[in-house]
């Protein structure tokens, strides 16, 4: 990975720049699209490499992206509806080869797959000098070079498409994203539209807004914890997927079980504190109290079997993430045991690491049961076994 990347802020890091500093793209719509320079085409690769003449979809992503990779199903399914010889769809990364292609056994891109080491790509559509500070990222670029789009791959509609391929009927009205206003209830009256207008507010270092809601269907955009955009999220999902404690393993009132819940949250210490002081506004606003008790539940316990399927983290990322990508959890330059620490608090039961290995590896672990994180294991060569282990339960109980 070049060192620019390592200020782009996408899922949540051990390791932390000093300045944190949020900006999207300078490139918009309209613009002329910078070059695309690549330096290895690595999966999909077509025939004709010229860009010339292409309408293009043009993904920026990285494998320890979470929001990235879970873009990757969404973004299959516009190029199976959405295809043709002169629509190139272009995944992008400045990583090198051999960290792409672990994720490529693991992740099924359909799109054309290339990387830029050099990192000029990301400079170009970015500030110019580091590159992008927010990925993943989505430009849509015409048959004459124009820009016609930018935004984040789960705005890209079949809407969106559907515009910017009547390019070929001549249409020339340039696109835009329609964003949904949140109501606030404790930030001076500010409103913002979406994350990345939040982001941007440099004046707005912290910013909290839980609002009830019918919307069933759940959408998110996280920056580690340091910015948080859920929508039709259950408490019990957000305790899971932010605070990082199983739903299975916390017990909630009667009455909030089955409500949900717009959150959209931001903060700029780090990610610890802002795990403590984000439930803390949660359980005030909510009003609730938290007890924990130690109960013994079945876990496993885990040894490595083939150290040879295990995949050490490459000598040049020099940091550690994990990031969430919805079923499945990244992690980069992470040691056995603490991967299944954080597995453990995700999962409905316990893993423990039997062994003292301290060698930082990377996963791609299934975590929609404990049945695909046993299989996540086995593939890397760890092998789990059935054994009971003693363990905290949170319960929530109101105060009002």
């Amino acid at each position: 990975m070049t060192k620019n990347l390592l200020t782009v802020i996408c899922c949540t890091l051990m390791i932390l720049i000093s300045s944190q500093v949020y900006a999207q793209q300078t490139v918009k719509a309209g613009d002329k699209a910078p070059e695309i320079h690549i330096t290895d085409w690595i999966e999909n690769v077509p025939e004709d490499k010229g860009m010339t003449g292409k309408y293009i979809v043009l993904e920026f992503w990285a494998t320890w992206c979470g929001p990235c990779i879970a873009a990757v199903p969404h973004m299959n399914e516009l190029q199976k509806e959405f295809n043709s010889p002169d629509l190139y769809y272009l995944s992008i990364s400045d990583e090198p080869v051999e960290k792409i292609q672990r994720t490529l056994k693991r992740v099924d891109f359909k799109s054309i797959v290339v990387t830029d080491k050099t990192g000029q790509t990301q400079k170009n559509y970015g500030d110019k000098e580091e590159g992008l500070k927010v990925i993943p990222l989505t430009v849509l670029i015409d048959n004459k070079g124009i820009v016609k789009w930018v935004g984040l791959p789960n705005q890209l509609t079949r809407e969106v498409m559907t515009d910017f391929l009547d390019n070929k009927k001549g249409a020339t009205h340039t696109l835009t994203v329609e964003n949904k206003k949140l109501s606030s209830t404790e930030n001076s009256g500010k409103v913002f539209s979406d994350i990345m207008s939040l982001l941007q507010d440099k004046n707005t270092p912290y910013y909290f807004d839980l609002q009830e809601t019918e919307v069933k269907k759940k959408t998110k955009m996280a920056i580690g914890t340091r910015a948080i955009d859920m929508k039709g999220f259950t408490l019990g999902d957000i305790y899971e997927q932010v605070l990082g404690i199983n739903k299975q393993k916390l017990k909630l009132p009667d009455a909030l079980k089955d409500k949900r819940f717009n959150l959209m949250y931001k903060n700029s210490k780090d990610d610890a504190l802002n795990k403590i002081e984000l439930e803390q506004k949660l359980l005030l606003q909510l009003g609730l109290k938290k007890n924990v008790e130690v109960i013994q539940v079945k876990g496993y316990e885990v040894a490595i079997k083939d150290s040879s399927l295990l995949e050490k983290t490459l000598a040049e990322e020099g940091f550690a993430a994990k990031s969430d990508a919805d079923d499945k959890t990244l992690f980069t330059a992470y040691t056995i045991k603490s991967t299944l620490d954080a597995v453990s608090n995700f999962s409905s039961v316990p893993f423990r690491f039997s062994g003292e290995d301290k060698t930082q590896y990377d996963f791609i672990i299934n975590n929609s049961s404990a049945a695909a994180i046993v299989a996540s294991l086995e593939s890397y060569g760890l092998e789990a076994t059935a054994k009971n282990f003693r363990t905290e339960q949170v319960e929530l109980k109101s105060i009002k």
